[in-house]
């Protein structure tokens, strides 16, 4: 009784809890199933439950033939009693395979008991039964698959509500993909009599659970009915939108519809009404989920830049950014980076870097390395906005150089590009160094290096006004490896990008060690070899000049390499002539990549089709290329011509 009262009264006097802890140990014997459910509920909601949590179980143990389904169900939503705040950490999360996750003994000793009296429970008993296994984190497969079959010949009985949380749960158990009850849930959803009923809360369920699952559902709803699943519930949430809704109800709500694609001009004016209303009742996650929420969906409906709501949310999140240590520097970082990648005149830019500079003058022990590449990149959204870099940049800078061998290559190569978009605000003499330190960071980091990321970085240094030999050594070694074990990986036209981008770092014919020159080498012929480039696949011209030029660098006079340059310029001919003869860019790169197809593979016209052959001679004649080699000219002559046309370019 006293528990019971202490927990109705939300007044827990510490003192009074631990007479009461001292004392259950003496009495609990005693009491019945259903008084030690409610002492465990009770307590539990207290946070007092750890401590005398033996001794309750032991007594339930003793008992356990003696309780009903609904006191079982209660005792498992007793283990985690606090309730979560709805899902809003809305990035894509790994599914933990088909291991259960890890829980107590006593817990599991409920569960057993659980599962054999699944059929004897009551609808909303089993309803409550998953969101107990949720809260505890009790991902147990067996019982799932049990709990499955007993109820999905009951869902239809079941309310909205009670269906936005089987989705939610289902969700934080990440038993999405091979779930049986998850798909029917999402199709009964759609019926007009339950989408019209849903809260907004019950929506927000929903949207949260798919946005973080989205790469997960298998087998996904067809592509247009899930359409329509996230159009109605985008519909329903702005209608149910009202003046009592609360605000982390509001902006989880709103950022997973945005996340989803589903956010419209409408949905944006009501969510904003509402929270200009509820701004001072904003928490911090409130103000960092609506600025994401408007970040997301600033490329989808127009207008969203200047919204009304930007400069009070700002002014009321601001405020405690650069006055109060409740802020951790990850909340911190991304308020600033969301709101200033709006590129919005409110708030001023200057009002968000100055923030940022207080919280990290005062917090700077608790930033990690990849917090201070994201600083960076909110530095470069708010000079994109207008505002040139204050000194913030430089203790960003300092903080952050002694720590970047730690930094996972993509995070170095996101400060790379943020470094290279404030270049013109920062020392030019700096500049050399700073990308030394990086790429220093991402030579240790090589092995960690994905496809993708390995072509960026290449593309990106072979851009900059200086080379680094030992990044180019690096990622080309890793890029290397990965081609050999998978020779088609990647998009066609990614890989003849990075081709040319490894030949203008420095490529084979560069006098590097042997390693570099030997990997740059089978790099470039891989990608020109491939059976993609010789099937045409690559549409653009630049891309196809670059790739031909990339391939006249490699010392190698093979047959296999003669055909895929000669595949190359019958693409070019074919599709691109009138551009390559009317466009002066090209003429250097298509001067060497022709050149050495003429004199290094023996390219003529007669071995291309009749309809190529006048156009490649009037390209020849375009480049100034003598093919006379073949019509009575020495070997030496022929040097000499090779050596003429390749100065030319």
């Amino acid at each position: 009784a006293i528990t019971r009262a202490m927990a109705r009264s939300r007044v827990h006097q510490a003192q009074m809890l631990r007479a009461i802890q001292g004392e259950i140990p003496k009495h609990v014997g005693a009491f019945t199933p259903a008084q030690i459910v409610n002492v465990m509920k009770d307590l539990g909601g207290m946070g007092a439950l750890q401590e005398v949590m033996d001794s309750l179980h032991a007594a339930a143990n003793a008992k356990s033939g003696e309780f009903m389904p609904r006191d079982i169900v209660a005792i498992i939503d007793a283990y985690a009693p606090q309730p979560r705040s709805l899902v809003s950490q809305l990035t894509p999360i790994e599914d933990c395979g088909s291991s259960n996750v890890k829980h107590s003994a006593s817990l599991a000793s409920w569960l057993w008991l659980a599962a054999g009296h699944l059929s004897q429970m009551s609808d909303r008993d089993l309803v409550v039964l998953l969101h107990g296994l949720a809260k505890a984190g009790a991902r147990d497969l067996c019982l799932l698959r049990s709990w499955e079959a007993a109820i999905i010949h009951r869902l239809e009985r079941l309310s909205s509500r009670d269906l936005s949380l089987i989705v939610s749960d289902l969700g934080r158990l990440f038993f999405v993909r091979q779930s049986q009850v998850f798909p029917v849930v999402l199709s009964l959803v759609l019926e007009a009599s339950k989408l019209d009923s849903l809260t907004t809360e019950g929506v927000c369920h929903i949207v949260c659970t798919l946005n973080r699952m989205e790469k997960k559902l298998d087998p996904r709803p067809s592509q247009g009915g899930y359409a329509d699943l996230l159009r109605a519930l985008a519909g329903q949430f702005q209608r149910s939108v009202a003046g009592d809704t609360a605000p982390h109800t509001l902006c989880v709500g709103f950022l997973a519809i945005s996340s989803l694609g589903h956010g419209t001009q409408d949905l944006l004016e009501v969510v904003c009404a509402r929270g200009l209303v509820a701004i001072k009742d904003f928490g911090r996650e409130d103000a960092l989920n609506m600025a994401q929420g408007l970040n997301v969906l600033r490329h989808s409906v127009l207008g969203v830049s200047t919204t009304p709501m930007l400069p009070v949310l700002a002014e009321h999140a601001l405020g405690a950014l650069s006055f109060e240590d409740t802020w951790t520097p990850h909340q911190a970082v991304n308020f600033v980076l969301w709101l200033g990648e709006l590129r919005a005149e409110d708030p001023d830019p200057e009002v968000l870097m100055t923030a940022l500079d207080h919280h990290l003058r005062r917090h700077q022990k608790d930033y990690d390395p990849c917090l201070l590449v994201k600083a960076v990149l909110a530095s470069e959204a708010l000079v994109g906005a207008g505002f040139g870099l204050s000194d913030v940049v430089d203790q960003i800078w300092g903080s952050l150089q002694t720590s970047l061998r730690v930094v996972p290559p993509a995070s170095l190569l996101q400060l790379a590009v943020a470094v290279r978009s404030i270049r013109q605000y920062m020392p030019q003499h700096e500049l050399p160094d700073k990308f030394e330190k990086i790429g220093q960071g991402i030579v240790a980091g090589a092995g960690g290096i994905d496809f993708d990321t390995g072509c960026s970085i290449l593309q990106l240094w072979s851009n900059l006004p200086f080379r680094d030999m030992k990044l180019l050594e690096g990622v080309v070694g890793r890029v290397k490896m990965i081609l050999q074990n998978d020779p088609g990986i990647g998009q066609t036209q990614q890989r003849a990008k990075m081709a040319y981008a490894i030949a203008k770092m420095g490529g084979p014919t560069t006098p590097l060690n042997d390693i570099v020159c030997d990997d740059s080498r089978i790099v470039i012929e891989t990608v020109l070899t491939s059976k993609d480039i010789s099937a045409g696949f690559v549409s653009d011209t630049k891309d196809l000049v670059q790739l031909l030029a990339a391939g006249s660098l490699v010392a190698n006079k093979s047959a296999n390499l003669g055909d895929a340059c000669r595949a190359v310029i019958q693409s070019l001919l074919t599709y691109h002539t009138r551009r390559l003869l009317l466009d002066e860019g090209f003429r250097g790169l298509l001067t060497l990549g022709v050149g050495c197809a003429v004199w290094d593979h023996g390219l003529r016209a007669e071995l291309l089709d009749p309809v190529l052959q006048p156009r490649l001679k009037l390209l020849l004649d375009h480049l100034r290329i003598d093919t006379g080699v073949g019509l009575g000219m020495t070997e030496a002559d022929a040097e000499q011509h090779d050596d003429q046309n390749l100065r030319l370019a």
